[in-house]
Order: structure tokens, then sequence, then C-alpha cells
């Protein structure tokens, strides 16, 4: 391995850069496998458990997934310094399958297929506002409180989606925004419980 490639490998951003570097390839190749890799609600397919995981890599278009791109660029910049490999292979991992699992038992739309990574993104801002210390108190208690607010109206009215839907061509999955941020939540406090749990030992 080169000198060049293994500080991009140990960089801060490493992570992130993969996960942007695999969704463009899923996207490359979207035409072929779309419907290998899409989540569904019916049938068989509901229990190949790859597509708890893949639909989130996978994207409506171009449009949809340079949005996500765009949000996990600046999701890195406040977070990257804070959450490396193991953390986010993890937290990626455990998002994925609890989004999933959400919209299989809660989600209305009996039909539904689900890909995109914003559910996963409206999560990581959350986490990235708990774990951030160069924003300062005030900034990132704004930042959970936006993406909190945002996800809750969006579950009371469809209206703010109509613009983002003709954008990316299909529906906004606002529960997948609303699972991500119950995530979160849980992963913030968990993670929390488990360091004051540590300090007492």
């Amino acid at each position: 391995m080169t000198k060049s490639l293994r500080s991009l490998f140990t960089s801060l951003y490493a992570p992130y850069l993969l996960t942007a570097l695999i969704m463009l390839c899923f996207q490359l190749a979207g035409s072929l496998f779309f419907d290998w890799l899409d989540l569904k609600k019916q049938g068989v397919e509901v229990w190949q458990a790859w597509r708890w995981i893949s639909a989130h890599f996978m994207h409506l278009g171009w449009v949809h997934l340079g949005l996500n791109v765009a949000g996990l660029a600046l999701a890195s910049y406040i977070l990257a310094p804070y959450c490396l490999w193991r953390e986010w292979l993890i937290y990626l991992m455990a998002s994925s399958l609890f989004i999933s699992g959400y919209l299989i038992l809660f989600d209305g739309d009996i039909g539904f297929s689900y890909v995109g990574f914003s559910g996963i993104l409206h999560g990581l801002f959350v986490v990235a506002a708990d774990r951030s210390l160069f924003l300062g108190v005030g900034r990132r208690i704004i930042l959970a409180l936006i993406i909190i607010s945002k996800v809750l109206y969006e579950q009371f009215s469809h209206l703010s989606a109509v613009s983002t839907e003709a954008l990316i061509g299909g529906m906004v999955a606002v529960d997948a925004h609303f699972a991500g941020v119950v995530f979160s939540l849980l992963y913030v406090c968990g993670r929390r419980f488990i360091q004051k749990a540590n300090l007492k030992r």
C-alpha cells in the first residue's frame, strides 16, 4: 500500500469517504440490481436480510444520491474527529437494521419499496450534535432541535416533502427520517450510560 493510500485509509474522513464511494458504486449499478437491493415489505423479499442494509446505500437517481452525499459530507465535517472506523461501522449497521425494521413494522404503505441514506443521515446529525466539541454547546443544542423538530413536523404534515419528491423522483420516506432520529437518541443515551457505568468501576 502506497503512503498516499495509507494516509487516506487512516484519515479521519476515511469511513465517510468509503460510505460515499459505496453509494456511488450502487448508483452506477442501480439499474441492474435495484430490485435485488431495495427494501420490500411484502413477500419473501422481506426475509432477505441483505436488503435491510443494502437499501440504505441505493438511491432513486443522481439527484437523490447527490443530496445525501452532500448531507454526509456536512455530517462528517462535524463528526469525523469523534467517530472513527469501529464506531462508524457499528453505528451504520445498527442504524440500517433499526430503520429497516421500523419501516417493515410500522410504515403504512403496504406495498412500499424503500431506498436511500436519509434515514441514517438524519440520525447522524443528532449524534454529531451530541459529540462535536468545536460547535459549542449552544450550536449543538440548536442543531439537535432543528433535526428533531423537522422529523416531528414531517410526521404531521407532508406538505414540506412535495418539492423534494419532485426533485428526487419519488416519495420522501419521512418514517425513515423519524426512525433514524429515534435510533440516534437511543444510541446517544446508551453510549452515555455505558460511559458513566465504566467511570464508576
